[in-house]
């Protein structure tokens, strides 16, 4: 199951939102209403539950700047976006056997 946040920019400040039902949010800045697309994070365990790997092999993967992530207190959250970007990157092609 994943997780919808919303993220809000202020005075330089990114702030997050949890969002259960929302598509998408609204952001009041300088007195003018703009709407903000609401982005896809996934957890940690959530990744390693995924690829089957343990959770200590997606920190590794985050810490070693190959998965980019945003931490939060002691916690990590992965775009989606991102997430499919890796896994892109890291799959292989068959070779070609044309003759």
């Amino acid at each position: 199951m994943s997780i919808l946040y919303s993220i809000y920019y202020r005075d330089d400040n990114v702030y997050i939102v949890h969002i259960k039902k929302c598509l998408d949010a609204i952001d009041i800045l300088g007195g003018k209403r703009m709407r903000k697309s609401v982005k896809e994070f996934l957890t940690v365990q959530e990744i390693a539950r995924e690829m089957r790997v343990s959770w200590k092999t997606v920190v590794r993967l985050i810490q070693s700047g190959e998965l980019p992530a945003i931490k939060f207190g002691r916690s990590y959250r992965i775009l989606k976006t991102d997430y499919q970007e890796y896994l892109k990157k890291r799959s292989i092609q068959p070779p070609d056997t044309t003759p």
